[in-house]
C-alpha cells in the first residue's frame, strides 16, 4: 500500500448506506487495527462495536445526555479556540450548509449527528 495515497485520499464521511457491515469485514478490519503501534506495546484500548437497534438505542442515549448536562459537539461549543480552528469550522460550516434540513440549527445537526454516528451502520468505540 502506497502510504502516502492512504494519507491523501483519507476521508471523514457522514453519509452512509443503510446496510450491515458484513462481520468478515469488521473482523478482519479489527485485527488489522489490533496491529497498531502502541507505547512499549501495551495495546491497551480497548473495542467496542455497536450495530442494528443496539446502535440505536445507544444514539439515543447520547442524544438525551447531551441535552440534560447542556453539552455540545458542535463548533463553537468550546471557547477561546485559536483563530486557524474557528477558521476551519467555518469553513466546515460553509460546506455543509447545502445539506442541513431548513429550519435546524447547524449546531443541532453537528450534535444529532455526531451522537447518531451519522447513520453509520456499525460504530466503533475505541476507549482506554
Amino acid at each position: 500500500m502506497d502510504v502516502i495515497r492512504a494519507i491523501n485520499e483519507r476521508k471523514s464521511l457522514r453519509a452512509y448506506l443503510e446496510r450491515p457491515v458484513e462481520k468478515e469485514k469488521l473482523e478482519q478490519l479489527l485485527s488489522l487495527a489490533s496491529k497498531a503501534p502502541s507505547a512499549i506495546n501495551l495495546q491497551p484500548w480497548e473495542v467496542m462495536v455497536v450495530a442494528g437497534e443496539e446502535r440505536k438505542r445507544l444514539s439515543r442515549i447520547l442524544l438525551k445526555r447531551m441535552k440534560e448536562l447542556n453539552v455540545s459537539c458542535a463548533p463553537g461549543a468550546v471557547s477561546t479556540l485559536p483563530e486557524h480552528f474557528v477558521q476551519r469550522q467555518r469553513e466546515l460550516f460553509d460546506a455543509l450548509s447545502p445539506g442541513i434540513p431548513r429550519g435546524m440549527e447547524f449546531q443541532d445537526f453537528i450534535n444529532q449527528g455526531s451522537c447518531n454516528f451519522y447513520g453509520a451502520p456499525v460504530a466503533i468505540i475505541i476507549s482506554i
